[in-house]
């Protein structure tokens, strides 16, 4: 248990969960296991139609920290949702039903969020692949972010990981939040937005105690469809509508142009015509938000990248491809299992 501190905050975990018997018990186990005892434990069964249900109830039935929500299905947003209205703790955590934990993961945080009086505190991760892992990236490294680093790091991807579940955040951070519960895509980053803009200090320890589970499906792996193109637009378009901070306002600016790049020359072997239609819509976009925004709020990169994507799409197809493969970034979401 943490040692010397005035007290032990309680910690809500929030746990979405559909259709993820297989995975379940190993994440609840970890969540259970933890050093940190002050913990309330929401799980919510958003409509599963295997195990899922059974398999949460049963931990419900051992251990009185656990609370089984049975709901219809509506989506890992509306799931969180429903577990924030019930959660009782000074901290809120979330961790997805296929992942799992280190024994002390909540024990640090709440010690570094104790220690540093900090309205968010967070740590590394690994991503954990059937056949490898991936550290991000076990520096050891300890920082302090006010918020503007805290959103400036999130935004550049230095250090603030997008997802929500390596995190614990001081519960009135999500007062009167409001965000669309259709966007499946990138919906973490657009909620991080908003919780480091209202987050005085940040702390992050790079120690990866969060094991990130990549499996065949998971939304990581799986193909393209309308959500998948659409939704990390209308993401970054909402945090450049509510930045004020003109800095900020052109890194999110270069990640909108390179966002629209990647979505113009994304191929699919899948639903090529529907895919097009969405891509002519696309190059519609980013030839209006070339026009609109100042040449020097972009990089030259950027810059080049919107132009070749627009004149020569099939060059810079081939040259992302290339530089893919000598990379051995082609695959890296490929798995078998």
């Amino acid at each position: 248990m943490i040692k010397d501190l005035n007290k032990n905050p309680k910690v809500s975990i929030i746990i979405p969960a559909y259709n993820i018997a297989p995975y379940l018990e190993r994440c609840l186990e970890s969540v259970r296991h933890q050093t940190y005892k002050e913990l309330q434990i929401i799980i919510v069964d958003d409509g599963s139609t295997d195990q899922t249900g059974q398999i949460a109830d049963s931990f419900a039935e051992r251990d009185k920290r656990f609370q089984v929500i049975h709901k219809e299905n509506r989506g890992v947003s509306a799931a969180r949702k429903t577990g924030l209205e019930k959660a009782e703790g000074d901290y809120i955590g979330f961790v997805d039903g296929d992942d799992y934990i280190e024994p002390e993961m909540y024990e640090k945080l709440v010690g570094l969020a104790v220690e540093y009086g900090a309205d968010i505190a967070h740590c590394g991760y690994q991503m954990v692949f059937p056949d490898r892992v991936d550290m991000y990236h076990g520096t050891k490294q300890l920082k302090e972010q006010d918020t503007y680093t805290g959103v400036k790091d999130l935004l550049e991807g230095n250090l603030v990981e997008p997802g929500l579940c390596n995190k614990i955040y001081r519960r009135k951070l999500f007062n009167q939040i409001n965000y669309d519960e259709n966007i499946v895509i990138n919906e973490d980053l657009l909620l991080n937005f908003f919780l480091f803009h209202r987050s005085e200090k940040a702390v992050f320890t790079d120690v990866p105690y969060y094991h990130y589970m990549v499996r065949k499906n998971s939304a990581s792996t799986s193909d393209w469809n309308e959500r998948k193109l659409l939704d990390p637009v209308c993401v970054l378009e909402t945090m450049y509508g509510n930045e004020n901070d003109v800095e900020l306002k052109k890194i999110i600016c270069n990640r909108y142009v390179y966002q629209l790049v990647r979505l113009i020359i994304f191929q699919s072997d899948k639903q090529k015509i529907e895919l097009r239609k969405y891509q002519k819509k696309i190059r519609k976009r980013l030839k209006k938000v070339l026009k609109q925004i100042k040449r020097k709020d972009i990089s030259a990169k950027n810059y080049w990248m919107a132009q070749l994507a627009l004149k020569c799409t099939w060059g810079l197809r081939y040259f992302h491809r290339l530089h893919g493969i000598i990379k051995g970034t082609n695959n890296k979401y490929n798995v078998d299992e």
